[in-house]
């Protein structure tokens, strides 16, 4: 048992390690058979006839094994697909040359409980007789289907169901493990090593001081060039003093004219005027004479020089213009001249061009402004006229009085002149109607010695 056992784990191994998208089973095959050299004839012989079976029946065990993991082994584990296929083989092609027993020997020695629930599907006649068949006929003939595999594995039902049931009777008869109990942890002391006492150090020999030296009275004494520098100070600000006393007697003396036939004052009469304290004495204005211009001037050698190059310059240049003249050239002279001459009259044309268009401005200026005065003149004399016009029309009787003409009746007019005004005057009518009447009364006078009416001014 433990013999086909670790023939069938060896097969297991070899089929998970095939990659049927880059290997061929031929060269996998001899890959194989090059790495079983070490086992025995019988079991390299058995591996190489199963595993051989198994890739070339591989399309029909894909078929068994993915719909076992479908509907009864959803709870296995896709490690164990190899064995499946193996197991599958061995029944389905294998099991009448192995013979029944060799048969259950080689599943006794795989995991019991796997394998019952893997060849309960496999045989089951159900599954056989419906899509089994059917999946195995689509890719080989059915007649061949069902004469070399169908047909065997119906016989081997009921001997595979009685190993079934034998299986799992001893599964369910097999006594339970028993429990352990679990070793109590007794606690040890740690085995910790003693000690050792610390050696007492040796004391280290106190070191020897030399004698220090004694700090010296220097130390908190001023330095000698601090004394110096005062010394040094003290006099200088006292000759600065002195002199400035005599600079103060002496002042501007140089600028002090002295009275002529006066003997120079001697030393001793010079120390005893400093003595007594200084007077300063108001001098006299200084008196600045301006130098000759036409005195000689000394040159020196630079500026004898600088005047001899200048002439030689000069010289040169009148030099170049004669020999231009003598091979033809013109004289620039009258040309510059000419030049500027016409440039001063341009000018000049240019000044009187803008003073003209200036007044030109001005003049059209006040033509505008007498051509606006006339417009306006004129537009006074037409309201004028208009005025005159309105004030001659009838029943006008000033500006903002106008009386509506009112025809008078014929009785009215047939009447003299002296009874009309009677009849108006005792009338009790209104003043704008009578004013109205009265007008008409008088365009219907003829004229008489007193002139034709004239219409009120405005």
């Amino acid at each position: 048992m433990a013999y086909y056992g670790k023939c069938i784990e060896t097969v297991i191994k070899l089929l998970d390690q095939v990659k049927p998208e880059k290997d061929s089973p031929e060269q996998f095959l001899e890959a194989a058979a090059t790495s079983l050299q070490t086992l025995s004839p019988q079991e390299q012989a058995f591996i190489m006839e199963v595993l051989s079976g198994c890739l070339e029946y591989r399309k029909l065990l894909t078929i068994v094994v993915d719909a076992f993991y479908v509907r009864d082994g959803r709870l296995c584990l896709w490690a164990d697909y190899s064995l499946f296929e193996v197991i599958c083989y061995l029944a389905t092609f294998q099991l009448e040359e192995l013979g029944f027993q060799l048969f259950c020997s080689i599943v006794k020695s795989q995991p019991v409980h796997k394998v019952c629930k893997f060849l309960g599907f496999l045989f089951n006649p159900l599954n056989l007789g419906s899509w089994i068949k059917d999946e195995w006929s689509l890719i080989y003939e059915t007649t061949h289907v069902k004469e070399q595999w169908i047909d065997p594995l119906m016989r081997w039902q009921p001997e595979v169901q009685e190993l079934l049931n034998q299986l799992q009777g001893a599964l369910t008869n097999q006594p339970p493990l028993p429990k352990t109990k679990a070793k109590v942890t007794e606690p040890k002391e740690f085995n910790l090593t003693a000690p050792r006492p610390h050696a007492i150090p040796v004391p280290e020999p106190v070191p020897v001081v030399a004698k220090t030296r004694p700090v010296p009275r220097s130390t908190y004494r001023p330095p000698k060039e601090q004394r110096l520098l005062e010394t040094t100070k003290r006099y200088n600000r006292r000759k600065a003093e002195e002199l400035l006393l005599r600079a103060s007697v002496e002042e501007m003396r140089c600028a002090r004219p002295r009275p002529q036939g006066e003997p120079p004052v001697e030393d001793s009469k010079k120390k005893l005027r400093l003595r007594f304290p200084p007077r300063i004495l108001k001098a006299p204005k200084l008196t600045f004479y301006r130098p000759n211009d036409d005195s000689p001037v000394k040159l020196n050698t630079a500026a004898i020089l600088r005047e001899g190059a200048l002439y030689q310059r000069q010289v040169e240049r009148e030099l170049q213009r004669v020999d231009k003249l003598t091979d033809g050239a013109g004289d620039l002279s009258e040309f510059l001249k000419w030049q500027r001459k016409t440039r001063a009259k341009d000018l000049e044309e240019q000044l009187a061009t803008g003073e003209c268009r200036r007044l030109q401005g001005k003049l059209s200026r006040e033509e505008a402004v007498l051509a606006r005065r006339q417009v306006v003149q004129e537009n006074k004399q037409k309201a004028d006229q208009k005025k005159e016009e309105v004030t001659g029309r009838p029943g006008w009787l000033g500006p903002g009085l106008a009386v509506p003409v009112v025809a008078a009746p014929r009785h009215f007019l047939l009447k003299p002149p002296e009874s009309r005004m009677d009849v108006l005057a005792g009338a009790s009518l209104p003043v704008s109607l009578l004013v109205g009447l009265a007008a008409a009364q008088m365009r219907q006078e003829p004229a008489g010695p007193r002139g034709p009416a004239v219409a009120p001014s405005p």
